[in-house]
């Protein structure tokens, strides 16, 4: 949780300290820079949220609010999927958002997962929208409150992109000035008289093509050269750096169709526009392109990874290996790259060993993947069977009124009712059967599994992977599957035993 957020929690926490018998809650939060005067900063959603969940008797657990910065038109949010998991695991009882545009900005995306996580039996409360959802007056009501969301978002996109236009036409910078100027007390736009240099310089060296932005990061960190701020100047700046045209004087405008508008800026720039062109081609050139037919490798550790000394992500680098971003960016960080290769087998090592189950956990493992599939059936059998019992209400009145054929009646109607009838059967035995052998046997689903489906696994499993020295020093599984893996890893009392290859367990 967010420092700034710990004390609500807690003043929430104290509330409520005798929780015993209360339900599972979750809050979630989101905001973005224009919308903090709104009302709708972090902390005054988490307040209104808590308030919420203390009048409903819901327990909200520190590692259930959710907190997003991100914007509500896209459904790849780190916590919103995040939370759609745990609420899937059977944790949650109700999701608790201030207000409806806090859960999505688009309506398509807000209505499939209000009624995904409702069909679990999860009540989904905006507290600016109590509607009674199970009348059509509600339904009818939170739809309309979804479409004045997305239409306020529509809005505000589109006078963004006019005043982006204008400025453009005008020879503005568009966002934030880059740390290579400043203003004067007049206002005017300048270039920065030391930090203009340093650039200068690397826009010579970068043009030659023999030094690449990491030599460039290695030599400002051996000179001691920093921005006025005191960052350093890693190869991800200078990547940011040299492609900016403001530094040659112009402005860029790009557009979704279109490709790149060069405009003459309000200002001059400090690096000559042949000089800034030839980068660009350099960088062209050295820009890696896979080849024809060429697949994106998948690194299954991608996304949990963590440095066990910076605590930075660990990502995939050059040559199928994996490294810590901070150090990839020669930031205060010197942990050296590792085989990703190495690191998947070592967790999946732990991973097969650490869940095998015995005879009596498989056995309750399969009444439960029974009792899962046969639920998830019934719950979207139940839909598509009221459905079509509508569409034969339906038809039937058709008929009686005379408005149909009594042979195009008797065709439409069995081909409904043998439809009702495929929908109502019990679930597939062989799909559960399949199930149970799956669940039962994660180590051959692990070792059949594919580069993507590893990541799932991994992803689902483990909250973060901490790695140092080329191997994984230790694990923080999730929430919903940490007792599982207590218990199973306090069974094989690893440490009781001799083991010649200890480093190779996390």
């Amino acid at each position: 949780m967010r420092p700034e957020l710990l004390p609500i929690w807690q003043a929430y926490a104290s509330q409520t300290a005798d929780h015993v018998g209360w339900s599972a809650g979750a809050a979630y939060l989101r905001e973005s820079t224009r919308e903090q005067a709104d009302g709708f900063s972090l902390s005054a959603q988490l307040k209104g949220t808590l308030d919420e969940a203390f009048r409903k008797r819901l327990w909200v657990a520190p590692e259930h609010v959710f907190v997003d910065l991100m914007s509500g038109r896209r459904e790849d949010r780190t916590a919103f999927q995040g939370l759609l998991q745990v609420a899937r695991s059977g944790l949650l009882a109700a999701v608790i958002v201030l207000h409806t545009s806090r859960w999505a900005r688009n309506a398509m995306v807000s209505r499939k997962y209000k009624e995904e996580l409702r069909r679990r039996g999860i009540e989904v409360i905006a507290i600016n929208a109590p509607f009674d959802v199970s009348r059509p007056e509600g339904k009818l009501a939170e739809r309309m409150m979804e479409a004045v969301d997305e239409f306020g978002s529509d809005t505000i996109g589109d006078w963004v992109r006019l005043g982006l236009r204008e400025k453009h036409e005008r020879g503005e910078p568009l966002g934030r000035l880059p740390e290579t100027f400043y203003k004067d007390q007049a206002g005017q736009i300048r270039p920065h008289p030391e930090l203009a240099a340093t650039v200068m310089e690397g826009f010579r060296r970068y043009a030659t093509g023999r030094v690449g932005m990491g030599a460039l990061a290695i030599w400002s960190r051996k000179e001691g050269l920093r921005t006025p701020s005191g960052r350093a100047l890693t190869d991800e700046w200078w990547r940011a750096t040299l492609a900016s045209p403001l530094n040659a004087g112009y402005v860029g405008y790009r557009r979704k169709r279109g490709g790149r508008e060069l405009r003459k800026a309000s200002f001059s720039g400090f690096v000559p526009l042949d000089l800034y062109q030839r980068v660009q081609e350099v960088r062209h050139d050295r820009a890696r392109e896979p080849k024809q037919g060429a697949r994106y490798r998948v690194y299954p550790l991608s996304g949990v990874a963590r440095c066990g000394v910076c605590d930075s992500r660990v990502t995939a680098c050059e040559k199928h290996r994996m490294r810590c971003r901070r150090a990839a960016q020669h930031s205060k960080c010197d942990e050296p790259s590792a085989p990703a290769d190495k690191l998947e087998r070592q967790i999946g090592r732990w991973l097969c060993e650490a869940l095998v189950l015995t005879p009596q956990e498989k056995v309750e493992l399969a009444r439960l993947v029974r009792a899962r599939i046969t639920k998830e059936s019934a719950g979207g059998a139940a839909d598509r069977a009221a459905a079509l019992r509508l569409q034969l209400k339906r038809l039937n009145d058709v008929y009686i009124f005379g408005a149909m054929a009594e042979s195009d009646y008797r065709s439409e109607s069995q081909t409904l009712r043998a439809a009702l009838a495929r929908i109502e059967q019990a679930p597939d035995e062989s799909r559960v059967t399949a199930a149970i052998r799956l669940a039962q046997d994660i180590p051959a689903l692990w070792n059949r599994a594919r580069p993507e489906r590893r990541k799932q696994m991994v992803q689902n499993v483990f909250e973060i992977i901490r790695i140092s020295q080329g191997r994984v020093i230790a694990v923080k599984p999730r929430a919903e599957v940490a007792p599982l893996l207590a218990v199973t890893v306090t069974s094989k009392d690893w440490r009781s035993r001799p083991d010649s290859n200890r480093r190779s367990r996390p």
